[in-house]
């Protein structure tokens, strides 16, 4: 498999690319250029929602348990 694709984080656009590790080792993403020491690649907040207050959201498709909560 053959794929790329562009990766956003703030102004920044990277380059990456699934790449096929062999037998036994599945794919991954990688990225298709160098990153250097201490840079942020990814940001991914999430949002706590209480257990109390899970079923008065109109998320139950998106949202995962983590956690004791």
């Amino acid at each position: 498999m053959n794929v790329s694709f562009e990766w956003g984080l703030g102004d920044k656009l990277r380059l990456l690319r699934v790449h096929d590790f062999g037998p036994g080792k599945g794919r991954g993403i990688v990225s298709a250029e160098d990153i250097r020491a201490g840079e942020l690649v990814e940001r991914a907040p999430v949002l706590i929602i209480p257990a109390a207050d899970r079923a008065k959201t109109s998320w139950p498709n998106v949202t995962s348990l983590r956690g004791k909560n």
